[in-house]
């Protein structure tokens, strides 16, 4: 679990770190909280401001009505997907149907909690929040699955 925190923590920097190739405010036509609502089943998904010292430090970041982080989203411009890929510990296994490519990660032995894709001249990251206090059988608040479905929202909308 300490290795699955760690490697959440090093996306969240990664992502911090590499967002800003859109405008500013320009993001949410790309995803909503009523997308992550319908895809999730869940209610009261709201976005919330970023502030990578409380985990949310994408482009979109989302909040379930408890205030706890959900998703968060990462908007770059598309040579950072090559980046993404190739860095140790990213890279689990490709994704069809999503963008042009797309890869699902990381690469260690516990849940998949990210998705990065590309679309014409965007890279794209989705990052599911670990459920922390909830059952170990949903370790994550979204599955891969479901960031699968929210990524195909995205890149419809590119």
């Amino acid at each position: 679990m300490k290795r699955l925190l760690v490697s959440l923590m090093l996306s969240l920097i990664v992502v911090g770190f590499y967002t800003g190739s859109f405008a500013a405010g320009a993001y949410d036509k790309y995803l909503t909280g009523a997308d992550i609502e319908k895809i999730s089943g869940m209610s009261g998904i709201k976005e919330v401001p970023r502030d990578p010292s409380k985990g949310a430090g994408g482009d979109l970041n989302f909040a379930g009505s408890d205030d706890k982080l959900v998703v968060m989203a990462g908007f770059q411009s598309a040579d950072y997907y090559a980046n993404y890929k190739k860095q140790k510990g990213y890279f689990k296994s490709d994704v069809k149907g999503v963008g042009e490519e797309a890869f699902s990660g990381p690469a260690s032995l516990g849940p998949e909690y990210m998705l990065v894709f590309r679309k014409g001249s965007h890279c794209i990251t989705l990052t599911s929040f670990f459920n922390i206090g909830g059952p170990a059988s949903k370790p994550l608040v979204l599955t891969q699955e479901q960031l699968v479905e929210l990524g195909k929202i995205v890149a419809e909308r590119l």
